[in-house]
């Protein structure tokens, strides 16, 4: 039972990261009527000092680790699937 709330949050921010480029509004555009403004119907989480919208930037943020993260674990996979073949071919120092 406690699995599911870490699980919850996972997706979720998943889900953001997937359908990210879908928000109306882009991370980096800064708007200087609303900086350090607080949330509202456009921006949830406010701004930030430079007029920008705090949660776009969360959910490109997430975007880009989720994109880091499976690359190195490809990456990862590929080369533990290959020593892993090699060790059990050739044995001896590898092994």
């Amino acid at each position: 039972m406690r699995l599911w709330l870490p699980l919850l949050v996972l997706v979720a921010w998943l889900l953001a990261a997937l359908l990210g480029p879908l928000l109306p509004t882009d991370p980096n555009r800064i708007e200087l009527a609303e900086i350090l403004a607080g949330p509202s119907g456009v921006a949830w989480l406010g701004h930030d000092e430079l007029g920008r919208p705090v949660l776009q930037r969360l959910v490109a943020g997430a975007r880009t680790s989720f994109l880091v993260a499976f690359a190195v674990v490809s990456v990862s996979l590929l080369a533990g699937t290959f020593i892993g073949i090699v060790s059990a071919w050739i044995g001896g120092l590898w092994d």
